[in-house]
Parts: C-alpha cells; structure tokens; sequence
C-alpha cells in the first residue's frame, strides 16, 4: 500500500492535538531503547483493509514495525484533496530536519525573534526559515473564500438578469396583446383575471424551464464540486427551489404592477392606441 512515511519524534502528535483512535502513542521507553514500532491513521486501516491492526507488522525498507496505534484522520496536505494513508515511526535526533513549536497566543512574534536569536548562536549566524502554521490554513481558507465568492457573484448575477428579463418578457407581452385587454375590460374581464391570462404562457415556460435546468443545474453543480473537493456537504434541492419561488415572486410583483396598469386604463384609450 502505498503511504505517505512521517519520521517523528515522541511528543510531535500529542504536542499538533492529533487523536488517537485506538492502540498507543510513543511511550518515553520506545524513544529511549529506539523500538521498532509504528503508528498508522485511519485511512491506511481501512486501505490496508486491516480488521484489527493493532500489534500487526509492517515491512518499511526491509524492517518490520509493529503497529501500536491508529491516529485519528486529519489533513497533511491541502485541505481540497482527500486523506491519505499515513506511517509515523520515531526518527533519530540526526534526521529530523523541521522543529515544530508551540507559543501562547499574542507572543508569536516576540517568541520568534527569540529563537531567531538562539538559532544563529547555534548556527554560526544562519537565517532560521520558519512560518506560523495558523497562517498557512488561512491561506488555504481564503483559497476557498475566493471561489465560494465567486460562484456567489455568477450566480447572483444570473438570477438578476433572470429576473430582469422576466420582467422585460411578460410588459412587452403585456403591451403587444393590448388591444385584446382593451376588448376584455370591455366585456366586463377583471385586472386579475385578464393579467393572469395573458401571463398564462409565461408561467408555463418558466416551469418547463425549471423541470429541465434544475435536475442539470443539481447535477453538473455536484460533480463540479466532487472534482474540486475531496470532503463536502451533499447538495440538496432547497437552493434550487428557493431560486424557482424567487422568480415567481418576481413574475407575481410584473403582473401585480401589470394589474394596477390595467385596472386605470381606459378601454378607449387603448382601441385609439391601437
């Protein structure tokens, strides 16, 4: 199987928070006597398809480890790829290459300038290269803020211009037929009744519309985002219906104004117009 392999001291997981699912950490006598034994997170149990890994060896560069805990999964990349199977064993003071710390929150700085101090007195007055890992989940946070932004803003748009365009659709429906509302404020046909019909075809396509959009519209956004992100919250149809009422409400306040055009004009006014 193949995994990512993390070379670790004792205290490092305890120290990130990291959970343990079953099994043990790194006890002071496997980092005293240097013992050949592993941890593994839950991804790499359930790839390997191991029903109970504790005390299960592993072959790692020709050397056995026994696996003596299960790490709870958590992010080691970036946070839009999925979890992969991890190996933490103990490495030797030699080989580790990154010191990872933890300060009280609002001494970061001070706490950083003071190791900078320390480390060029050890170092022969080398540069420390070091990062705040809080700023580097925002990065990848902000990321993500970014595109959320702006499938807000399209879609935002699309629905104004959705909106606006009914609009324009059911006046100008309204002012070519107005010879035919003229003929029926004469016949005695009420405001409501007769914007009702006249709008009759355009509720009819704006739901055949959303019968066919939505169910694309559901399921070209869903593979959108699986291909953009490894963990999400399943859609569901409430945005969508919500959208669909909203242009209703929109199409309801056209034929209510429509009404109020209607109800104060005069039929002869109109059959002059026309």
């Amino acid at each position: 199987l193949e995994s990512y392999l993390f070379g670790v001291s004792q205290k490092y997981l305890g120290m990130l928070g990291v959970g343990l699912s079953s099994g043990t950490r790194f006890s002071d006598e496997d980092a005293r006597l240097g013992a050949e034994s592993i941890l593994v997170n839950e991804s790499f149990v359930s790839q390997a398809g191991l029903v109970e890994p504790i005390g299960k060896y592993i072959l790692i560069d020709s050397t056995e480890y026994a696996i003596a805990g299960v790490l709870k999964d958590f992010h080691s990349e970036d946070l839009f790829s999925f979890i992969e199977p991890s190996i933490f064993r103990l490495s030797e003071d030699e080989d580790i290459k990154f010191v990872t710390m933890t300060v009280q929150a609002g001494t970061g700085i001070a706490s950083a300038s003071s190791i900078q101090e320390r480390y060029k007195q050890a170092f022969e007055g080398r540069e420390p290269i070091y990062y705040f890992q809080n700023q580097a989940f925002e990065g990848f946070l902000e990321e993500s803020k970014g595109i959320t932004n702006i499938f807000s803003f399209i879609a935002l748009l699309s629905l104004l211009i959705s909106c606006l365009s009914i609009y324009a659709l059911s006046s100008q429906n309204v002012a070519n037929r107005m010879k035919e509302i003229g003929v029926r404020k004469v016949l005695g046909g009420s405001p409501a009744s007769i914007a009702q019909l006249v709008n009759r075809r355009l509720f009819f396509f704006m739901t055949a519309a959303a019968v066919v959009a939505g169910p694309l519209a559901y399921y070209g956004l869903d593979a959108l985002l699986d291909d953009m992100y490894a963990y999400r919250m399943d859609l569901n149809a409430l945005p969508f219906i919500l959208t669909y009422l909203l242009i209703i409400a929109t199409t309801a306040l056209t034929i209510s104004s429509q009404t109020r055009g209607i109800r104060n004009a005069r039929p002869a006014d109109i059959m002059r117009i026309e």
